[in-house]
């Protein structure tokens, strides 16, 4: 499996940007990603899933693992798991 190169969690959102603060008790600008669509409110949704991404990356991580205790290989959940992992690695 190779190692995710991307920014690490957590990142948060304000308004259609998100981003990834210097650490925990500071909120000083790290890295930032304007999301733009038409319209704010869509702007705002993606932002959310945006900022999500790393927690979601490693929920999936972690399930991978923990499934391969007692699911088969093939079980639909656990090749979707793999398959976003991997989207997310930049693998496909």
């Amino acid at each position: 499996m190779t190692e995710p190169e991307f920014t690490p969690g957590p990142w948060k959102r304000k308004d259609n940007f998100v981003y990834s603060p210097m650490s925990d008790e500071d909120d000083t600008l790290f890295v930032s990603i304007a999301v733009a669509c038409t319209g704010i409110a869509p702007a705002i949704v993606n932002a959310n899933l945006i900022a999500a991404a790393p927690d979601m990356y490693e929920a999936l991580e972690t399930i991978e693992r923990v499934a391969g205790i007692g699911m088969m290989e093939d079980d639909p959940a656990r090749v979707k798991a793999r398959d976003a992992l991997r989207k997310a690695r930049g693998e496909e």
